[in-house]
């Protein structure tokens, strides 16, 4: 291994990562449930251990305000990690209303508009479907005894 060797376990670890994910999304978003919760609890075990191991190496003069960097590279930051956090449960909470979310999900992730197209044409759960308002019309508008 020479200069390189950190290099080349970057992208080992990467594959690793994103052939799991690409797994992850074929099998089913039960799992992926389960992934979630998985990754949650190792990360806070990890954040966990690493608190505990560094605390004792504080260096509080780094907290001071002049060192921070500036509001909008904090919100790009935030922003950032919020959107990739909340990205991966909506996939996850979304596949629980699709009807054959191993067929349908791909099409949503892959094709966005048409199918979200398609899948507000049923409404299953709501009774509220194309030309459903003149029917709520009709109805209300008969008499009653």
């Amino acid at each position: 291994m020479g200069d390189d060797a950190g290099s080349a376990w970057d992208n080992v670890f990467t594959s690793l990562i994103v052939v799991t994910m690409a797994v992850v999304s074929i099998v089913g978003s039960q799992l992926v449930d389960r992934a979630q919760s998985l990754i949650v609890i190792t990360l806070l075990a990890v954040f966990a251990v690493f608190i505990a191991v560094t605390i004792v190496d504080i260096y509080l003069d780094l907290l001071a305000f002049d060192t921070y960097p500036s509001f909008a590279d904090i919100v790009a930051s935030v922003a950032l990690t919020f959107f990739a956090y909340l990205g991966f449960s909506v996939i996850t909470f979304a596949a629980g209303d699709l009807r054959d979310p191993g067929r349908e999900l791909p099409l949503a992730m892959y094709g966005g508009q048409d199918s979200s197209r398609r899948s507000s044409a049923r409404a299953p759960d709501s009774g509220l479907t194309r030309g459903s308002s003149s029917r709520l019309r009709s109805s209300s508008s008969s008499p009653t005894s």
